[in-house]
Formats: C-alpha cells, sequence, structure tokens
C-alpha cells in the first residue's frame, strides 16, 4: 500500500491543510485582474512551515487559468533564467504563428525597424526581463482578443528571497513595478525566511523598488491549528485503508506542533511503521521519533546554520529549560545585561526559532528543536548547566 503523506521539503502533500485564505486570495486576486493586492505578494515564515508547497499550490491554481507559469529561486542569474525561459514562450508562438504577428506589436521600445525578424536576431537574444514579458503580454492579450477568450496572465513565482542577491531583486522588483504600472495581465509571489526577507525589506537608501516590495501582500506563515493538524493526519490514512487509535493521533498532533512538514513527516512514519489497519499508541511513538530525528537533520540543521555563535548559545540556554525560558535566566548564562540578551531575543523572534511567552519569558517555536540542541549540542548544554548550577 502506497504510503500517502510527503515528507520531503517543497513537494505538495496530498492534503493541504490551514492555507485555504491565501489560496482564496490569489484565486480572488487572478479574477479581478492587473492592481488587486494579492496580485504581488510575499509568503514569509520559519523553514518547515510550508512556504515552498504554498508556491506549488498558488502555482497549480494560476495553471488552472491557463497561465503562463514561471518558477524561480532567487539565487544569482535568476533574473536572466527568467528572460531565457520567457523567451522560450515567445519563439514558440513566432514559429506557430509566424513572423507577422510581430507586425501587429509595437516594438520601438527594441529599437527596430518595420520587416524585423524576432528569431535568431542580436535584439531578440538581448532581451531583458522587461521587454520580454511585455513582448509575451502583448503578444497574448492579442491571441486572446483572435479567439475572444479570457485573458491568460503569467505568474511568477521567486522562493528563498534573500538580502545577499539585493542588486538582481531590485532590477526584479523594478520591472514588476512598471508591470504594475502598465496595467500589465502580470502576478508574483516571494517566498522566503524572515531573517533573510526583513533586512532586505527594511534596507531603504530612497530606493523605490524595495519600497515596491514592502507594498506586496504580506502572508506570516505560522502554526496551523491543531484541529486542521488532526485533518491532516487522519484523512490521509483513512483514505488509505486504515485509522488512528484516538490517543495515538492526539499524540501526533501534538508532536506536530502547527508545522505543514512535520505533519507529513510524523504521518508517513507512523503510516509507514503501522502493522495492522491501526495506527496504535507505540506505533505513533516510534514514527514519531523516527520523524523529529528527519526533522532535525532537514529543518533544524539548516536553521542553526544561519545562525551566529551567540544566536546559537542564547539557544542552548533556553534549552536547559522544560518548558518556557525567562529572560533574565537567560542573561544569568550567558553572564550578559539585559540589553544585550534583548538584542539577540529579537533577532531569534524575527528567525522564528522563539517566539514570546507572556510577559519576560520565551519559548521555542517548536518544541522539537529543544531536544535537538540537548542531542547535537550536548557539550554546550552541559557546560552551561554546570555553570548555571554554580551561580548563586
Amino acid at each position: 500500500m502506497r504510503n500517502p503523506f510527503s515528507p520531503t521539503p517543497g513537494k505538495t502533500p496530498p492534503l493541504l491543510v490551514g492555507r485555504d485564505q491565501i489560496i482564496a486570495d490569489f484565486n480572488d486576486s487572478l479574477e479581478e485582474g492587473p492592481g488587486a493586492p494579492g496580485r504581488f505578494s510575499l509568503l514569509v515564515g520559519a523553514r518547515g512551515v510550508g512556504k515552498t508547497v504554498m508556491l506549488n499550490v498558488l502555482e497549480d491554481e494560476a495553471k488552472k487559468e491557463s497561465w503562463y507559469v514561471y518558477s524561480e529561486t532567487a539565487s544569482k542569474g535568476f533574473v536572466n533564467r527568467l528572460v531565457r525561459v520567457i523567451k522560450q514562450t515567445i519563439d514558440k508562438h513566432v514559429e506557430r504563428e509566424g513572423e507577422k504577428i510581430l507586425e501587429s506589436l509595437d516594438l520601438n521600445f527594441m529599437g527596430v525597424g518595420a520587416g524585423f525578424k524576432f528569431a535568431h536576431s542580436a535584439e531578440a537574444e538581448n532581451l531583458t526581463l522587461r521587454e520580454s514579458l511585455t513582448i509575451l503580454t502583448d503578444l497574448q492579450n492579442l491571441l486572446d482578443q483572435r479567439i475572444g477568450q479570457e485573458p491568460i496572465g503569467i505568474l511568477i513565482t521567486l522562493d528563498e528571497l534573500h538580502q545577499g542577491n539585493r542588486e538582481e531583486v531590485i532590477e526584479f522588483a523594478t520591472t514588476m513595478q512598471h508591470m504594475t504600472r502598465e496595467d500589465r495581465n502580470v502576478a508574483v509571489v516571494m517566498a522566503g525566511i524572515p531573517s533573510a526577507v526583513n533586512p532586505l525589506l527594511a534596507d531603504d537608501n530612497g530606493s523605490n523598488p524595495i519600497t515596491f516590495l514592502r507594498r506586496a501582500e504580506r502572508y506570516d506563515l505560522g502554526k496551523i491549528p491543531d484541529a486542521q493538524v488532526a485533518d491532516g493526519l487522519n484523512l490521509p490514512v483513512n483514505e488509505n485503508g486504515k485509522q488512528w487509535d484516538d490517543e495515538a493521533l492526539q499524540m501526533a498532533v501534538q508532536a506536530c506542533d502547527g508545522y505543514a512538514f512535520t505533519i507529513q513527516l510524523v504521518g508517513y512514519h507512523c503510516f509507514k511503521n503501522a502493522q495492522s489497519s491501526l495506527i496504535d499508541v507505540e506505533t505513533t511513538s516510534e514514527g514519531i521519533e523516527k520523524a523529529l530525528k528527519r526533522l532535525g537533520s532537514l529543518v533544524f540543521s539548516a536553521a542553526l546554520k544561519d545562525c551566529s555563535d551567540v544566536d546559537r548559545t542564547f539557544l542552548v540556554a533556553m534549552s536547559l529549560d522544560d518548558d518556557s525560558t525567562a529572560v533574565s535566566d537567560i542573561a544569568l548564562r550567558l553572564n550578559e545585561s539585559a540589553q544585550y540578551v534583548n538584542q539577540y531575543r529579537q533577532r531569534l523572534i524575527e528567525q522564528g526559532l522563539i517566539e514570546p511567552d507572556g510577559r519576560g519569558r520565551l519559548r521555542f517555536s517548536n518544541r522539537a528543536l529543544r531536544d535537538y540542541l540537548k542531542e547535537h549540542y550536548a557539550n554546550e548544554v552541559f557546560k552551561m548547566a554546570v555553570t548555571a548550577k554554580g551561580k548563586p
């Protein structure tokens, strides 16, 4: 029997839970046309909350409307990669319709005159992103009018938005700003972790494109409510001939802690380990253990690599407590001032690794991170615990 869960980062699960409003807003924006708020969206969240999966889902929604969909990662060279694939789309239209179709378009911005041949021309080979999108949108408008069909638009998704590639992101944002001003039928959805996105949006220097990015419809992807987590675990299992023991399901829900990717990991290992049609408590306990180990290697390891040494030491100090931690205790364990501790507290909250838990207290955003720190940073945890015990 095939396992119904998909514990691979970025792979769309068979049942997506907790994100219905984002999908509804996006579909509304496609229907409402250029200028609708959801036409330019930004998904922000910690690793494991399902940002890439949401990009996949929104791409599928656009494809249902026959839109062109171009998916990229905001690594070096992404603008040129987008130009290349968009030009391939234009080439296919020209090949199918013939060069004459371009005679109906205004290509003066390319510096070409009558009788211009698009294929293999130097001008076509050196298109900018703005030029390629302008040609494709104009070309598609012409085809839509000829056939009398609903306008077909262009969706670009951009994953792993990051301050490190700021110049290209600004170039991209500048182009999208022009597309919006020209009322072109395009949409953009970007995604990134808070520690990468927030510095980019905060970096002003009088840059209008950055201001334009700030105006994107922002969705901070938080935890999924327990009731919807239960659905995400229960329904795929039931549809594949098995069922959860009630106590086992509650254990699994608690282990997921509201994280989209953890639902897939826990569900996968519990389903795989079940020796009968019933997923019992023992099976679930074993499945959770395997799932959280895998979560550590896939999510926590990468998240901690993004942290500074002080960030990690701060987290180790928190791991000494079984529940939430008083900020004053962290200051004592680090032997630092409250002002110093608050600086790193804010950084880690922005990264989505910790969150406030009442006045003067903090907790891990994902409870499993505490155990991961104790296992993988055991020496640091031990030294800090010994030092803390020696303090008056």
